[in-house]
């Protein structure tokens, strides 16, 4: 393709649809390129991580749970996994 092929094109571009359309295209492109898809590409990474930490805090708080019911002495004196229950109305 040679360059008076290019000036063409881009005549026939320019003429079709108006330098302003062509601009507003090329901005757009840009600002589809450089700047939405890479804040796109990080928030779903940070979403990714944020997930993995809240899955990881659940399980912390699942394990601190079974501790701390399993630290609780029943009836015979051994140490037993069954559920809290309140022994007195909470107060609010």
């Amino acid at each position: 393709m040679s360059s008076m092929d290019v000036y063409e094109t881009v005549f026939k571009v320019l003429e079709r649809y108006g330098f302003g359309l062509v601009l507003a295209t090329a901005i757009l492109w840009f600002v589809r390129t450089d700047l939405v898809i890479p804040m796109v590409d990080a928030h779903k990474s940070f979403l990714k991580e944020m997930a993995a930490t809240q899955h990881d805090i659940s399980r912390a708080i699942q394990e601190q749970t079974r501790l701390i019911y399993a630290m609780r002495a029943g009836p015979d004196k051994m140490y037993t996994t069954s559920v809290l229950e309140p022994e007195t109305e909470p107060k609010n």
